[in-house]
């Protein structure tokens, strides 16, 4: 059989979330660590106590930092979901108006299908 291989050449959904979380994920740790650093520092701790509770806050900010993120790629992919359903309500009304207003070809003829969803399995399955 012939192989089906995906050839859009596009970047795929996970490497394209992780270009979004990776990052605010990394600035978060080096935030929390920075700031469990100087607060234990400017405490009065010692250098070991100070470094053990910047990489509490660098695992607590981590945390929330990925919380965060994830959080804003969620909203992103929802507003993107919206603005596709709101073009493609458009093109259904221009479609409409164009077959109500020429010679009385049925509703449903000339209307454009639905987006396709997203398919679980591997592509040409």
């Amino acid at each position: 059989m012939a192989d089906h291989t995906d050839t859009r050449g596009g970047v795929d959904q996970k490497a394209g979330v992780e270009a979004v979380v990776e990052p605010i994920k990394a600035i978060g740790g080096l935030i929390g660590f920075g700031v469990g650093f100087l607060a234990a520092h400017r405490s009065g701790a010692d250098l070991t106590s100070s470094a053990m509770h910047g990489l509490l806050g660098a695992v607590l900010l981590w945390i929330v930092a990925w919380f965060l993120a994830v959080y804003l790629v969620r909203e992103m992919m929802a507003g993107h979901i919206e603005e596709q359903r709101r073009m493609y309500n458009e093109r259904v009304e221009a479609m409409r108006a164009r077959a109500q207003g020429g010679a009385a070809p049925s509703a449903t003829q000339g209307l454009p299908t639905s987006v396709p969803r997203a398919q679980l399995g591997p592509p040409g399955s």
